[in-house]
C-alpha cells in the first residue's frame, strides 16, 4: 500500500559512502525529521521529533556512538 508521505526534500550527507548512506528531510511544518535508506527509498521512513533529532546530533559530534 502507498501512502504521501509528509516528507518532500530529502538530503543525503556529503560524508555518505556507497555501503552506508541515509537521507533526511523535515516534513512540511518542520515537527518531524524523517530519515531513510538512500539505497532502498521505498522501505520505510524512520521518524524523530526536532528535539530528539537535535538531541542525536549532539552525541554523535561528542563521539556517543563512536566505535
Amino acid at each position: 500500500m502507498m501512502f504521501d508521505s509528509p516528507f518532500d526534500a530529502w538530503h543525503k550527507s556529503t560524508r555518505s559512502d556507497a555501503g552506508g548512506c541515509v537521507e533526511v528531510s523535515a516534513n512540511t511544518d518542520r515537527t518531524l525529521i524523517g530519515v531513510r535508506d538512500t539505497t532502498h527509498r521505498t522501505g520505510g521512513t524512520l521518524s524523530f521529533s526536532i528535539a530528539d533529532w537535535r538531541g542525536f546530533i549532539v552525541e554523535a559530534k561528542h563521539g556517543v556512538f563512536d566505535r
